[in-house]
């Protein structure tokens, strides 16, 4: 029972890990977007 408690968390965290660093490749590129537009105008 410990045993499955113990996989679930590892699964959830992995899940956060990879929403956060998409998110985070996400605001990078918005940016990096956003100052490509800034620049050409």
């Amino acid at each position: 029972m410990e045993q499955i408690i113990r996989n679930n968390k590892v699964r959830t965290n992995i899940k956060n890990g990879i929403k956060s660093t998409i998110e985070t490749v996400w605001a990078i590129g918005t940016s990096i977007a956003g100052a490509i537009a800034l620049k050409n105008n």
